[in-house]
Parts: C-alpha cells; sequence; structure tokens
C-alpha cells in the first residue's frame, strides 16, 4: 500500500512538472511576442523602413538568382540547338535510307558513314554521348558507344525543358552515372523535300544540366540563408534603435534633472515665466545648495523677455547685501537660460501670517519691515561696479 502511495505521489509531481515547463515555456513565448509587438509599437518607422528594404532586397536577390537560374538553361537549350543545327541531316537521312537496303556492301558503307557523320557531330565537348537511330525498328545505327550499335533504342522519360518549331525536343532525365541530371536532345531525321519529305530517323545526343543544377541548388540554399540573415539584421537593427531611443529618453529624463553643474532636485514653484528649483552644486566633492530659476523654453525665443533677464542678472549679480539673496550665476544650457541664487531655507512670510491663530504681533511686523527697508534702501542707492553710476533700481515686486 506504501509503495503505491509512493508511486502514485511520484507520478502526480512529475505530472506537475511537466505541466508546469509547459507552462513556463508558453509564457515565455507569450512574452517574447508582447516585447516584439511593443518593439514593434515604439518603432513603427524603423520597422516599415527595414521590412520595405528587406522585401526590396530579398526580391531583387532572388529574381537575380532566378535570372541566373534561366540563364543556365537558355544557354544549354541554345547549345543543343547550335549542335543540333550543324548536324548534317540531309547526308544522315540518305546514308540511312540505304542502310535499309538488302545489300550487304550498301549496308555496311551506311554505318561507316553514319558513324562518320556522329562522330564529327558529337566532337563537341559538351555532348555526352550520341546517336542515330533508325525509326523503322527503332535499332541504333551508329552510336559513340560502339557496343550499343544494333541494340534496341530504348527512350528515356523525363521533364520536357524545350521545344523547338524544327521539331527539336530536350527532355531533362536522371542519366546513369551517379543519377546526375543530363538533356536528351532529339533531333528528327528527314528523307525528301517539302511535304512529301518522310521521317526515317532520329539524331539523339546528350548534354550535361550540371551548371544547371549547382545554379539551382545554390539558389534553394542561398536565398533562404541569404533571407533568414537579412531577417536577423534588420530584427537586430530595429531592436539596437528601440535600445538607443530608450537610452536616448532615459538620459533626457536624466537630463531634465540635471542643468549643467546643478542638480535639480525638487521643484518649488511654477510661473508663467519659468520655473524656481531647489538645486545642488555639484564639482567633484565640492557641494552648495542653491536655488534655480529655469527659464521655460517657449520664452527662450522672446528677444525683448530675454535682454530684460540680462540686465536683470546684471543688476542682480551686484547686489551683496545680507537681506538680499545672492545671484551665483547666470548662463544658457542646452537651450535654457537660468538663474542661480542663495537659497534660504524657511518658511515664506505668507505661511507664517497664515500659521497664525491671532494677530500676527506688532514687534514682528517692525522687525520684518525694517528689515526689508534696509535691504531696499542697499538697493536704491547702489552703484554699478563698473561705471560707478546709480542702477536707480525699483523693486516693484515685493510681496510676503
Amino acid at each position: 500500500m506504501i509503495e503505491q502511495s509512493t508511486a502514485f505521489i511520484k507520478n502526480t509531481t512529475c505530472a506537475i512538472r511537466t505541466k508546469l515547463s509547459g507552462l513556463k515555456e508558453k509564457l515565455l513565448h507569450l512574452q517574447f511576442f508582447r516585447s516584439a509587438s511593443q518593439i514593434i509599437e515604439r518603432q513603427k518607422t524603423t520597422c516599415l523602413i527595414v521590412f520595405t528594404s528587406m522585401l526590396l532586397v530579398t526580391g531583387g536577390s532572388y529574381y537575380l538568382m532566378t535570372a541566373n537560374v534561366n540563364s543556365f538553361k537558355q544557354e544549354l537549350i541554345d547549345r543543343g540547338t547550335l549542335i543540333a543545327g550543324q548536324f548534317s541531316s540531309v547526308e544522315a537521312a540518305n546514308w540511312l535510307a540505304r542502310s535499309r537496303s538488302s545489300r550487304r556492301d550498301w549496308q555496311i558503307e551506311s554505318l561507316f558513314k553514319l558513324k562518320a557523320i556522329l562522330l564529327s557531330a558529337a566532337q563537341n565537348r559538351h555532348v555526352i554521348y550520341a546517336l542515330i537511330m533508325d525509326d523503322k525498328d527503332n535499332v541504333i545505327k551508329a552510336h559513340t558507344t560502339e557496343s550499343l550499335v544494333g541494340s534496341v533504342y530504348q527512350p528515356v522519360t523525363g521533364k520536357e525543358i524545350a521545344s523547338e518549331e524544327s521539331g527539336i525536343i530536350m527532355l531533362k532525365y536522371a542519366g546513369t552515372a551517379d543519377e546526375k541530371s543530363l538533356v536528351d536532345v532529339a533531333s528528327p531525321v528527314f528523307y525528301g523535300k517539302g511535304e512529301k519529305r518522310l521521317m526515317i530517323g532520329t539524331f539523339h545526343f546528350g548534354l550535361s544540366y550540371d551548371d544547371v543544377d549547382r545554379a539551382v541548388k545554390s539558389k534553394n540554399v542561398l536565398f533562404p540563408l541569404f533571407s533568414s540573415t537579412l531577417f536577423m539584421l534588420g530584427a537586430a537593427l530595429i531592436v539596437a534603435r528601440d535600445n538607443a531611443a530608450r537610452k536616448k529618453k532615459s538620459r533626457i529624463e536624466t537630463d531634465s534633472n540635471r542643468l549643467g553643474p546643478y542638480i535639480l532636485e525638487k521643484k518649488i514653484a511654477t510661473g508663467g515665466m519659468g520655473e524656481l528649483f531647489l538645486a545642488r552644486k555639484e564639482i567633484g566633492k565640492f557641494r552648495m545648495r542653491v536655488a534655480v530659476k529655469r527659464i521655460l523654453s517657449e520664452r527662450a525665443n522672446d528677444k525683448d523677455y530675454i535682454t530684460a533677464l540680462l540686465d536683470e542678472a546684471n543688476v542682480a549679480s551686484q547686489l551683496k547685501h545680507p537681506n538680499i539673496a545672492t545671484l551665483y550665476d547666470f548662463g544658457n544650457i542646452g537651450g535654457h537660460y537660468f538663474i542661480a541664487m542663495e537659497y534660504v531655507d524657511g518658511e515664506n512670510l505668507l505661511s507664517i501670517m497664515n500659521s497664525c491663530t491671532g494677530t500676527f504681533p506688532v514687534s514682528h511686523v517692525i522687525y520684518i519691515m525694517e528689515e526689508v527697508c534696509r535691504g531696499l534702501d542697499y538697493a536704491h542707492d547702489k552703484v554699478d561696479d563698473f561705471s560707478s553710476k546709480p542702477l536707480n533700481i525699483v523693486h516693484r515686486d515685493i510681496s510676503p
């Protein structure tokens, strides 16, 4: 009983593991297709360009490979037609007709002449075999292989690759030597002229189909290999561009929190002209807390505003007083104008007044206004550090 229970548990565990493994594989496939669809969604334009280019290149390569196969095939057909045209058909017909005579001497002489005609036609280096057959009894009268003379011709069966108006027929078939592909070219031998001429025999010769076969094999092997390689390169290009775009986006997002040497930590306020950030300046081990006012990018092309901003920065940089925030820096980084100034830590006056439960103490009001006036008085009397002329500063924007 215990053994049966143990076996049941093992089988159940094995089945669960198999199902979990299959489920994991399905989830991985699902995740892959989901990631692929997300990349395609993000890189629509790139995918369109890449896949269109791939389609054109693969289509062009397939066309060129097919044209190469057709070129070899046409060359073979032209060669067969040329060799058949060089065959002395009229002379062969006369001697073939004479070989049918009952006279022994005529038969011997005609066979000798037919062999000479055959050998003359078979001198072409592309010809593998050649024969002349009598259509009366299908007997081979002449053959490049002497032992086959006098035997009955066994017709080949194969795929017709060409059929000329002159009666030439080309059949592709598997030869006996290592099953190589051959082409049997059959050219009719006519006796007589005009409508009364009579077909009395056929001139056969064989040509190698190896060049065409090699071209076909190259096409069948190279095209899928080329297509798959091109597809992988295209996919790799899309993924690479997607990774680059994501890194760039991430860098932009990171850069949006940095302005030159200033790291923007927290946005304090936003106005119609710019944004005010709590920031810190870091150069090596040097650190300093500052307030950075970054001008909105849409205001960067407003020449009048930028001119006024430059004037303001020029004046503010000369004000050195305990009750006036010191201006540390002004510049333009990445198309963003900014002002870096002293950061005064604490609550603003308005929030302090709102937090009071009763009337704001008069003594506090007097102290605050006195300090404000000290700063304004300093600014009103300030002269230019370079020209010693009065700056004629009027604040016009004092608020709690």
